[in-house]
């Protein structure tokens, strides 16, 4: 079965749209990390420092 202009055009639109949902959780998730990497470190000085 080939496929026509339309559903290319809406597996195109599908595509995009979870590309930026993938994106979005990237960064939560990137953002995450971070605080979590933070709270470590400070946690590790502030014992260190004591």
């Amino acid at each position: 079965m080939l496929a026509t202009k339309e559903d290319i055009a809406n597996l195109k639109v599908e595509i995009a749209s979870i590309k930026s949902e993938l994106m979005k959780w990237m960064f939560i998730f990137w953002l995450g990390q971070i605080g979590v990497l933070s709270g470590i470190i400070f946690a590790m000085l502030k014992l260190y420092f004591k």
